[in-house]
């Protein structure tokens, strides 16, 4: 008697809605560690000689304007995946994530500034993003069948 396999179905709107906050958070990581490294340290200087609640409260509060630009910017490129499977046939999650990094990057670049300390967490923010989206959007195994 065959059994019958349960067609598990992720929760994709889950997913859109947990990834913005998941990729923000790393981003606020990222910053950190480059201004820690390559910037004027105020970040580190803040987080280790003042207020660390104050700390957290700005970075909560930067947050509530900064996730709008996440969840934009995630149709951006949901919108973007879509066109380049659509039209060049190309699926996966590496040319969704080369994407993303290119989407990041551009963006990063024309509206705040060329700085290495601005472009690179937007760069590995849209990569992280795109990946998370283009997984979604095809998975691995959904072309392979038993």
């Amino acid at each position: 008697m065959p059994r019958k396999r349960k067609n598990k179905k992720r929760p994709v709107l889950l997913l859109f809605i947990l990834t913005p906050p998941v990729i923000y958070a790393v981003h606020v990581f990222l910053l950190f560690l480059l201004d820690s490294a390559w910037g004027d340290g105020l970040m580190l200087h803040q987080y280790l000689n003042e207020s660390r609640g104050g700390l957290a409260r700005q970075l909560i509060s930067d947050g509530w304007r900064a996730l709008p630009v996440f969840y934009v910017v995630s149709l951006l490129l949901w919108f973007e995946l879509r066109l380049l499977s659509r039209f060049l046939h190309r699926r996966g999650v590496v040319s969704a994530a080369m994407v993303g990094a290119a989407t990041g990057w551009l963006l990063a670049f024309l509206l705040i500034g060329n700085s290495n300390a601005v472009v690179i967490p937007y760069t590995i923010s849209g990569l992280l993003m795109a990946t998370v989206l283009g997984w979604v959007a095809h998975p691995p195994m959904a072309g392979k069948r038993r």
